[in-house]
This record gives structure tokens, sequence and C-alpha cells, in this order.
């Protein structure tokens, strides 16, 4: 794409000329009188082109003013042709440094769009309710099945004893059970419509984190991140870390195995038939 810019700048400066001549702007026989300027227009196109190494070059290193949101918000995976070992160095993105595990200290900071951004084929997801995913990122999770991403969601089982429990971590202004209901619902009309690509599965069990992991099997891409629930805090307001399994393995399988603590006392969610 630069080296057509470079070609479109050097025939748009030779049309000119030739406009110039053959169009009225100045005449053949008074060109004597404007020598200097003719050869100054005639050398512009030569200069372009010749050059035009260089200004392709400087196009390509030229700073962006939209940069991609997964180099923003998500800690890329290392130069593995580094000397220095990875657990000992920061990884460096477009000259920003970030750490290996990467914090945020709200949702804001970690787009639900980007963190799927960077899924190509699966992504498991444990949460107490799922209220904010099922009303505000219901169409992020059908863009992302259509697109060939399948969903696996642990979410608590709305008649557990652990209700009340999680309801003290709990900042919601319907009751948590209720809550849960909704979600499911939500839920099982998006299984309806993609019974191959959504799994429901209910555990009653106390979960410290609501955890999601991406590509788990694709070892250059596995992604995990894993939020805190703190008492009496806002979902939007909750902080979180996340890391690629390049980045920080044992960060990674730490968050792994208490995604699968929990998946191993869960239960499949069979959604009520349609009458």
């Amino acid at each position: 794409m630069d080296e057509q810019l470079v070609v479109f700048l050097y025939l748009a400066a030779l049309i000119v000329i030739v406009v110039g001549i053959y169009g009225g702007w100045w005449s053949l026989s008074s060109m004597p009188n404007y020598i200097p300027e003719v050869i100054m227009l005639s050398l512009i196109p030569l200069l372009i082109w010749g050059f035009r190494k260089r200004i392709t070059q400087a196009l390509r290193t030229a700073p962006s003013s939209s940069p991609r949101p997964l180099e923003n918000h998500i800690a890329a995976p290392p130069d593995e042709s580094a000397n220095i070992p990875i657990s000992e160095r920061p990884i460096e993105v477009n000259t920003v440094q970030v750490e290996p595990i990467h914090h945020y200290n709200t949702r804001q900071e970690l787009p639900f769009v980007d963190m799927l951004s960077i899924a190509k084929s699966t992504v498991e997801m444990s949460a107490v309710s799922f209220t904010i995913l099922t009303l505000q990122h219901y169409e992020d999770v059908r863009f992302g099945i259509n697109r060939g991403l399948k969903f696996t969601f642990l979410i608590l089982d709305p008649n557990s004893q652990y209700v009340g429990k999680q309801t003290e971590s709990y900042h919601a202004t319907d009751d948590l059970k209720n809550q849960i209901e909704k979600a499911i619902t939500r839920l099982c009309d998006l299984q309806k419509d993609y019974p191959d690509d959504v799994i429901i599965r209910t555990y009653d069990s106390l979960a410290r984190y609501s955890i999601t992991i991406i590509d788990r099997v694709i070892a250059e891409n596995a992604w995990v991140r894993l939020e805190r629930r703190p008492a009496g805090r806002a979902s939007k307001a909750r902080s979180s870390e996340a890391a690629y399994r390049k980045n920080d393995i044992g960060f990674f399988n730490q968050s792994k195995d208490e995604y699968d603590k929990i998946f191993k006392k869960s239960k499949i969610y069979h959604c009520p038939a349609t009458s």
C-alpha cells in the first residue's frame, strides 16, 4: 500500500506538469520566462521516484493514530529470540513496557470485546451470574460464535446453598438468585440458536474468582484472566490480572486449575424445551 502511494505521488506530479503545459496554465512560447520554475516542477516526480524507498520506509515507521486494541489492553507474547529469560524481563510492545501479568483496576480497562478479539477457538468462563454479559455483551458473544468460537459458561446454581454467601460480595439491585435465573434464561436462548457452540454448566460451591480462559489448547495463544470479587464492590469496578501462557505459565496454570476445580464440581444444565 505504501509503494502504491509513492507511485501515485509520482504520477500526480507528472500529470500536473503535463496538464500545465497543455491545459493553458502556461504556454510553450512563454516557458523560457519560467525556466527555474519549470526545472523545479520537472524535478518533483524525479525526486519522488528516486527517494521512493526512503519515503516508503518513513510511511511504514510513522506512528499510528489508532493503535490496535490488542496491543493496548492485553499483554502480548514475548519475543522468544531474546537471550534474557522471560521471567526476568518486561515485554516490549510498541515501545511500551508491560509485565508478563497485566493488571487492570476496572473492567473498562479490559473491554470484553478485546478479550474476544484474541480468541481463535474456545472461550471458557466462570462467574456467579453473568448478568452484565447477558445484558450488555449478548450480541458480542453471538458475533464470536458466528466467527467460529465455542463458549462454555460455568454459573452458580440459583438454588445453591452458597447463593447467600456470594451475595455478601455481590453488588446488585435485585436479589442474586433472580439475577442468576435471568442470566440462565438468556444463555439458554443462546444455546437454542447455537446448540453445538454453547455449553452451560451450574456449580454448587464457593468460587473466589471469575475466570476466563481463551484457547487453552493452543499453546501460542492460550490466555487467562482472573477477576477478584471484593465485598461490596460493583462488578464493573473489580480488579483483575491477565496473562498469556507464554508470558507466565505459572499464573496461567494456577488460574486454569482454579477454573477446573469449579468445572469438576459442576453439572451440565439442560435448558427447558420450547413449546
